[in-house]
């Protein structure tokens, strides 16, 4: 209800296609990209000359279906890397983003993003909540659908607030991978983070409701993803992450008149 009232479909393509995504968003993402379904082979050898390895998107896949990370050595050469790309039917191609340590030594099998969902009211835009996403499989990926799990965070202090939970509602109060100690561990550039959403949250006003994805490296954050459809699924419902039983909505109330 909240995504039909504040968002307008005919702007969904930009967050649904990748490329046109880090077209409109450039200026937030922070790292080279291609388009290597439109691309030409010259383009691929000179966009690989100084990368060891890569990720590779499709264009408007989500919940980290098809995402792999490719790694030059594996192949003889560059032509026959392409060819590869080229029959997995690839779509956006991307320099490696490298995690701030602090974000590394929660998980450093995944790039863990911060989900911050924005309201656009009244030409203000808000953050209303934000959680941590973390990969806990093999997979180079942190969405709660391919067995990640999420903590939310305080928007105060940009603190963890609680112990995580997965999609089977396990709950962990350590990353089972590495051992931290997920109950107020600090996110870096916490005020950042907040400052590029809400910035963000204007350039497409006639998308009101949007959950951005932000990696954190040590220069700063960026841009992984947007979504016009944000998980509800990494809201604070369960009693662990709301003890009073007072859920996200009086939050969302707050925001949206006649809610």
């Amino acid at each position: 209800s909240i995504v039909k009232s504040l968002n307008d479909p005919a702007y969904y393509h930009i967050f649904d296609n990748k490329s046109e995504f880090y077209t409109t968003f450039a200026e937030y993402l922070h790292r080279e990209w291609l388009h290597f379904s439109k691309c030409t082979k010259e383009q691929f050898l000179d966009f690989m000359q100084d990368k060891d390895e890569i990720i590779c998107k499709p264009d408007d896949a989500s919940c980290g279906v098809g995402v792999e990370k490719l790694k030059k050595a594996d192949y003889a050469t560059l032509d026959a890397m392409y060819e590869d790309l080229k029959k997995k039917g690839a779509d956006v191609i991307e320099e490696v983003v490298i995690q701030h340590p602090d974000m590394n030594r929660i998980n450093p099998g995944s790039v863990n993003t911060i989900r911050v969902y924005t309201v656009l009211s009244d030409g203000v835009s808000n953050v209303v909540y934000a959680c941590i996403r973390m990969g806990n499989s093999d997979r180079p990926v942190d969405n709660i659908n391919a067995g990640g799990m999420y903590s939310p965070i305080d928007l105060e202090t940009g603190k963890i607030a609680c112990a995580a939970c997965d999609k089977q509602r396990i709950v962990y109060e350590r990353h089972p991978r590495s051992g931290c100690l997920l109950k107020g561990y600090q996110i870096p550039y916490w005020d950042k983070v907040m400052n590029i959403c809400r910035e963000a949250a204007h350039k497409v006003p006639q998308m009101g409701y949007i959950g951005w994805d932000v990696a954190i490296t040590k220069d700063g954050p960026l841009f992984i993803e947007a979504n016009n459809m944000p998980g509800h699924d990494a809201f604070p419902q369960m009693p662990l992450q709301a003890p009073d039983k007072i859920g996200i909505l009086p939050v969302f109330q707050k925001y949206i008149k006649g809610l």
